[in-house]
């Protein structure tokens, strides 16, 4: 997606696209559109949000069945299991990963939310802190 829009980002996608989400349910929200950030489901969706997924495909999906559809929750398909490796006396443990901050900003050219930097990581402009 970041090479097709030619907008990239540096961070995790879970660093970021939590705001990015709230953001686009707020505009299409205030501009009466349908709810376009319903069609990335979150680990907690509810009915809610299955129904604000079929409200989204009804207003731009060209194949939907003739009855329009149904309301249908997300399946979530569990990873495999694995077995825990056998640890011994010699066998150390791991740390636990270190999660930096992110510290953010929005650039006042393209109006994106952006890591803190010299310049945005967007379009290129000079950014102030």
């Amino acid at each position: 997606m970041q090479e097709r829009s030619g907008i990239t980002a540096d961070q995790p996608a879970e660093a970021w696209i939590g705001k990015l989400l709230e953001r686009v349910a707020k505009q299409t929200e205030r501009l009466g559109e349908a709810p376009l950030a319903a069609l990335c489901p979150g680990p907690d969706d509810d009915r809610q949000a299955a129904i604000d997924r079929l409200t989204c495909y009804r207003a731009h999906a060209l194949d939907l069945p003739a009855d329009g559809g149904e309301v249908a929750a997300v399946r979530r398909v569990a990873p495999p299991r694995r077995a825990a490796p056998v640890r011994t006396a010699r066998t150390p443990r791991a740390a636990a990963p270190v999660v930096p901050t992110l510290r953010e900003t929005t650039c006042t050219s393209c109006f994106m939310i952006v890591a803190v930097r010299d310049t945005c990581s967007s379009c290129g402009a000079a950014l102030t802190a």
